[in-house]
């Protein structure tokens, strides 16, 4: 049993309790001793079968199995995670992402599975070295837009038959974040002078030929296969899990887990900063690139945020908005989370046609996520609408300070002005 168990408490209280499809999550309240509390959120999917269920979602983002009754889900055994008080935890959203994740992982899951491996690691492992060999044979090469894949088949001192897959990215030496963590996340084995990147960096599996019938063998006909599929399946299901990853993160929640960095790997400006092996920890926030992200319906871009834009342009604020931003053949999903994760502020606007769209409110949720111990990152703006309104759908973002558009938009810049700058 975990030694913070959430499930021991000299007192406990159910702060929330929801069901979204098939998923229960409950919010507790734990007071472990005097002056010491926290919140755990308990979760069970009823979902039965050898499948992808809400369950495995649960567990692959940090939740503990807990195989005893629970007696915040009622059932004999939950997934449970703690995490410290005044956490923003927003229930309902969070089981929402969840159940969400749930087919696009199975789609993720499907796309590795046609190329021989599996999130599940049910088909190819790495257990053999794939570079050094007695005998090597180049086979086939691919490439779409994201990688340059190689396969080469070895023969290693112990007399093993191997087909070794490289996976050659095509942004070079200086991996990303994401491409690291997916690659971790996949257990795919990284090398740092292989001969098919021209003594470069590679990752790369291997499938051991264990008929010893190169070329002919069900193994053989099986790893050409599995290759030959690479091209289209495996940036599916790469993107697939940054979207995963991107959602769940909303609701500070994550499948994948970002190395630290090495001082080597960091640049400014384009140039190396220092070569020294210095291990430099990044924060789990995304370095700061805009000064606000404006979040609103298309509706309203006439009326006021095309102007809104410019005018804060003109301030000198730098401005995540679409129409500066986005550029042909951008990923819309993609270039949205960036630039939530990356401006110091969401400015949102307001409005009846910003309440009846799904994706504005999403933006929303990723800033709320973001508010954390205090800080402050929500600005509202009101475009024809008032409190009464607005505490409808949200009590608490009609209980902030805001700026209205009634009042003209140099008042608006002006209260935006004296927040940003």
């Amino acid at each position: 049993m975990p030694t913070n168990d959430g499930h021991i408490a000299l007192d406990s209280k159910i702060l929330n309790d929801v069901n979204v499809s098939n998923l229960r999550l409950v919010l507790v309240q734990r007071f472990t001793d005097i002056g010491t509390e926290d919140l755990v959120v308990h979760g069970y999917a009823n979902v039965f079968g050898p499948t992808v269920t809400s369950n495995t979602i649960l567990a692959g983002t940090g939740f503990q199995s807990y195989r005893q009754e629970c007696p915040f889900v009622g059932h004999q055994g939950c997934f449970y995670r703690v995490f410290p008080i005044g956490t923003p935890i927003d229930l309902a959203v969070m089981a929402k992402e969840i159940t969400e994740a749930v087919p696009r992982i199975k789609d993720a899951e499907q796309a590795l599975n046609r190329c021989g491996w599996s999130i599940f690691r049910e088909k190819i492992t790495t257990t053999k070295e794939g570079h050094r060999a007695v005998q090597k044979k180049g086979l086939k090469r691919l490439e779409n837009s994201a990688f340059e894949y190689i396969m080469t088949y070895i023969t290693d001192q112990h007399g093993n038959d191997i087909f070794v897959t490289h996976f050659i990215p095509k942004e070079g030496p200086n991996y990303s974040r994401e491409l690291t963590a997916l690659m971790d996340f996949l257990e795919i084995e990284e090398f740092e002078k292989c001969p098919e990147s021209k003594y470069g960096k590679c990752f790369y599996t291997t499938c051991e030929n264990e008929v010893k019938d190169f070329g002919f063998g069900r193994t053989a006909d099986i790893a050409h296969k599995h290759f030959d599929s690479l091209e289209q399946e495996f940036p599916k299901a790469l993107g697939l899990l940054i979207d995963t990853d991107t959602c769940l993160r909303r609701v500070g929640l994550n499948i994948l887990k970002y190395r630290e960095a090495t001082s080597s790997s960091i640049e400014t400006g384009g140039a190396v900063e220092s070569t020294e092996r210095k291990t430099v920890k990044i924060s789990a926030e995304e370095p700061i690139r805009w000064d606000a992200f404006i979040c609103h319906a298309s509706e309203d871009k006439e009326p006021l945020v095309r102007e809104l834009a410019n005018k804060l342009n003109e301030a000198g604020v730098t401005v995540w908005y679409d129409e500066f931003t986005l550029q042909v053949g951008d990923s819309l999903r993609r270039s949205i989370d960036i630039g939530l994760a990356k401006s110091q502020y969401g400015i949102v606007v307001l409005s009846t046609s910003f309440f009846g769209k799904e994706w504005p409110q999403k933006e929303l949720d990723g800033l709320a996520v973001r508010e954390s111990h205090g800080k402050k990152v929500i600005l509202p703006v009101w475009l024809d609408v008032d409190e009464d309104y607005i505490a409808k759908y949200s009590p608490t973002l009609a209980d902030r300070v805001a700026a209205k558009s009634a009042e003209g938009i140099e008042k608006v810049i002006s209260q935006l002005l004296s927040v940003i700058k």
